[in-house]
């Protein structure tokens, strides 16, 4: 299935995007206090990791389905030709 592809590029992404996050978290608190490293991580990693972890979860509710709902049939307005 392409989801299944796709879930292999959203972690390879992901994985090392946590492990900077957790490794930053470490190196800084030994200087600074929480309050500026949780707005350093909210600053430049928060939109990414974010947006990672959302498709994730998304990916894994579609793999996880058993079934999948009727997509919608739509009625366009017949246009008389002129």
């Amino acid at each position: 299935m392409y989801i299944e592809k796709i879930s292999e590029f959203i972690d390879s992404n992901l994985n090392p995007l946590e492990r900077i996050e957790k490794a930053l978290r470490f190196e800084m608190s030994k200087i600074y206090f929480n309050e500026t490293i949780e707005e350093f991580i909210f600053t430049y990693l928060s939109d990414e990791l974010e947006l990672l972890r959302r498709r994730k979860s998304a990916m894994s509710s579609i793999l996880s389905a058993s079934a999948f709902q009727k997509r919608p049939y739509i009625k366009y307005p017949f246009k008389k030709d002129s």
